[in-house]
Formats: structure tokens, sequence, C-alpha cells
């Protein structure tokens, strides 16, 4: 099977696998490794994100340890 491709049939519109546990195997360089599905809260909040990460309202993190020293 080739690098990082899903076992299971992809979704039409959205780009991941749906499998009928609730893990999904991908294999990555010759090894499985279980993909655990979101909930719908998780999606729906990680989308929310997304949408405000493109409308610029995040701000990129160059150093952990100098940001977590200004909190």
């Amino acid at each position: 099977m080739a690098h990082g491709k899903r076992r299971q049939k992809k979704h039409p519109q959205r780009n991941y696998s749906l499998g009928e546990g609730q893990t999904d195997l991908v294999v990555m360089r010759d090894m499985d490794m279980p993909v655990f599905r979101m909930s719908v809260q998780t999606e729906e909040t990680a989308l929310q994100a997304l949408e405000e990460h493109r409308k610029g309202k995040t701000t990129e993190i160059k150093d952990i340890d100098e940001f977590l020293a200004d909190l």
C-alpha cells in the first residue's frame, strides 16, 4: 500500500476517511497507525478556529519559551 494511503473510503466532500469503528488505519512508512475520528463538537470547534486563522485573528508563536515567559 502506498505511503500515507488510507484503507477506508473517503467521504466525497471531506478530507477524512469513514471507518466502521472509532478509528481508521493509515499506513505510514510500512507501519499502521490508528487515526481517531473527531467528535462533531471537536470538528466544529476546529473549523471555527481555522476560519479565525484565515481571517488573521491568530498570532504566530516563534519562540514558545518567550511566549510562556510573557504570560
